[in-house]
């Protein structure tokens, strides 16, 4: 039986937990309702089991502590948690500031950097400029060549193409090969490469540069 001392610290710590029980309520669906103080008391006092008693009492004790201390620790796993995310924010910025200043340093190892960009395309430049500026890349624009403003005939007669890529290259659109049979804006690219090529070479011979030395040509 319980003795005399332990029967109220009993009855308090129940009725101490009965919040807690109640805000539990929707997890208990097919569970028995709970039993009153008196009745826990009278269970516990009648209860032949000695572990058992000691067990429930124990369980009773633990659940007030719960409901009790619940709230401090819930304070301090907000405050964590807040701290956490400010420590998150300042990391992330201070990478993204890292990353763009060794950004702007790596692109000093490029000798020049080359965009391609068609005349009458000023919508493609303006995005690019917006990619340039938030890299922080220096780029100089290259005016492209516009294929279908050219005498591809002429330039197969100048060897520029091949003679026997002709045929295929007046073929209808959906009946060419991808990648494979000329278009008008594959001769433009591959022109205008050609064209980056040219003033490369320029550079290393007019300016000293290494003719190692790397170059990045983009297309828009």
């Amino acid at each position: 039986m319980l003795s005399e001392r332990l029967r109220p610290r009993v009855v308090a710590e129940w009725q101490a937990t009965q919040p807690l029980v109640r805000s539990l309520a929707p997890w208990r669906s097919g569970v028995r309702p709970a039993r009153s103080a008196p009745g826990l008391v009278r269970s516990l006092t009648n209860h032949r089991a000695p572990h058992a008693r000691a067990s429930i009492a124990l369980l009773g004790l633990g659940s007030a502590l719960f409901a009790r201390y619940r709230p401090r620790y819930l304070q301090g796993l907000n405050r964590s948690r807040a701290g956490s995310r400010t420590r998150s924010a300042a990391t992330r910025v201070a990478e993204s500031v890292e990353t763009l200043a060794t950004a702007e340093i790596g692109w000093k190892s490029l000798a020049h950097v080359y965009c391609m960009n068609l005349d009458h395309r000023k919508e493609r430049w303006d995005f690019m400029q917006r990619q340039f500026l938030q890299l922080k890349m220096p780029v100089e624009r290259f005016s492209a060549v516009n294929g279908r403003e050219l005498d591809v005939p002429e330039l197969a007669m100048n060897g520029v193409i091949a003679m026997e890529a002709l045929p295929r290259y007046y073929l209808p659109d959906e009946q060419k090969l991808f990648g494979t049979d000329l278009t008008a804006g594959a001769i433009g690219c591959a022109l205008s490469h050609m064209l980056i090529w040219r003033d490369i070479v320029r550079r290393c011979a007019e300016d000293g540069i290494d003719p190692r030395a790397p170059f990045l040509v983009i297309e828009d």
